[in-house]
């Protein structure tokens, strides 16, 4: 950027001077006719990735531009005495008291140009790509849930994945309780307790049909109620997941703590509602033992999000291969079932491809996790995250991926779930991730260059 706003700086230097402008004449004429949306265009044309980058330049140009794909998110507000931009629209309704009507989304490729005198515009600044590829794991993870649209498609997760549950269930849920963690699973949890209530209710009338309906079955139609506590208590505000690795473990030992005397010791089922299981660390180190203090009959843990299986690149920090917790566990089959040939064969297609054309357009890690089932790998990885504590049994269960697209209709970004990156520069990293990884470099970001 800086060495194209040299470029263009120079162009109207020389046109200035050609006019026969003095020097100071020229910097007010530099200022007055600089092209900010072409600099911008100029600099972004070989970018790859996700971004919105805010900025301003010493001709008193102001810009915030978002990717092509959308991937990033940018919302803005505008009145008469401010422009203000964020990556969610909720933290500008609360600090700028508006209401969501009054934040726009910034679009994809677009740039919000404020010039000089305060004035400001949205304008293009480079092609935008077919469709929009918003990052989905930002909504389900990070975003704010007071945000309408964001509570609405959380609750639509929890919604969807109480399917899955009440199937693994077989219906019978006068034995179960349901807790969730961390607090940014809530949202997900009311969903997904509303969507079993409904669907009991359905169940219960169905078999009602063609009977009389009498007292007995009034009353149970009216005490249809699920058990639902909160029974992890969460002492910090701190984010495990975002935390530095070598501080992680650590720090996940000394948050959770639970609630005694909530549920009948060896009788009754535990469900607890997760939003995402990345790698496997708080379950494996602090939950998983925490839970067993309560002494369920059995543990069921269930992820809102479905299993992320691949790095991401764009800005959220899953950059390393190794240490998703669904990877661990492919490879894990692979080894088990006599199949490490499949490991060898995709770090040698990796290797071939090198250099070419297909290592930015084709995911070859995809083939790791092909010959299994999704139920397959969530038992395995129900197997690596067990500690010892816990003699009870444990089973994970995943939000299918097909739901996602139904929950975030708006937010399609899922290649850390399936691995389809929007960008030649996701195949490349992912398939750099996956050559460290076998080549020993676990400590290596994807992005490091590898040796040839």
């Amino acid at each position: 950027m800086g060495h194209f706003l040299d470029e263009f700086v120079e162009h109207l230097y020389q046109e200035a001077k050609n006019k026969g402008l003095s020097k100071k004449e020229a910097t007010e004429y530099i200022r007055k006719h600089f092209p900010t949306t072409a600099w911008l265009g100029r600099s972004a044309r070989r970018w790859d990735g996700g971004y919105v980058i805010a900025g301003w330049i010493g001709t008193g140009w102001g810009f915030v531009i978002r990717d092509p794909l959308g991937i990033r998110p940018a919302c803005y507000f505008a009145s008469e005495e401010v422009v203000a931009v964020a990556s969610e629209a909720a933290a500008l309704q609360n600090v700028f008291q508006t209401t969501s009507a009054q934040v726009q989304e910034l679009p994809p490729a677009h740039a919000l140009i404020v010039s000089p005198t305060g004035q400001w515009s949205i304008e293009r600044f480079t092609e935008p790509a077919p469709q929009s590829l918003s990052c989905s794991f930002e909504r389900i993870y990070f975003s704010r849930g007071n945000n309408p649209a964001i509570y609405q498609e959380r609750k639509a997760l929890g919604a969807l994945l109480a399917h899955e549950i009440a199937r693994i269930l077989d219906y019978d849920l006068e034995k179960v309780v349901f807790t969730y963690i961390p607090n940014t699973s809530q949202v997900a949890f009311w969903g997904m307790l509303q969507e079993l209530e409904r669907l009991l209710r359905e169940r219960l009338l169905t078999s009602l049909e063609g009977k009389p309906l009498t007292r007995e079955a009034l009353q149970r139609i009216a005490q249809l109620r699920l058990r639902a506590e909160t029974l992890i208590w969460k002492d910090t505000q701190s984010r495990t997941f975002i935390s530095a690795p070598s501080a992680r473990i650590e720090m996940s030992r000394h948050v959770y703590d639970v609630v005694s005397d909530s549920i009948r010791p060896h009788e009754d089922t535990l469900v607890c509602l997760d939003d995402s299981i990345v790698r496997g660390t708080t379950l494996r180190e602090t939950l998983l033992r925490t839970l067993a203090r309560l002494q369920p009959a059995r543990l069921i843990i269930a992820s809102s999000a479905p299993q992320l299986r691949y790095p991401d690149f764009y800005g959220i920090d899953m950059a390393s291969l190794h240490d998703l917790v669904a990877f661990q566990a492919a490879i894990h089959l692979l080894q088990e079932t006599g199949q490490e040939g499949v490991i060898h064969a995709t770090y040698h297609r990796c290797r071939e491809a090198y250099g070419t054309a297909d290592f930015s357009r084709i995911n070859f890690v995809q083939a790791i996790y092909a010959p299994f089932t999704e139920a397959q790998i969530a038992a395995r990885i129900a197997q690596l995250v067990r500690s010892p504590e816990l003699e009870i049994p444990l089973m994970i269960v995943y939000q299918p991926i097909r739901n996602l697209a139904q929950a975030l209709p708006h937010h399609r970004g899922d290649w850390y779930f399936t691995g389809n990156y929007p960008t030649p520069g996701g195949y490349e990293q992912v398939n750099r991730a996956f050559m460290q990884f076998y080549e020993g470099k676990v400590q290596q970001r994807a992005y490091e260059k590898v040796s040839s």
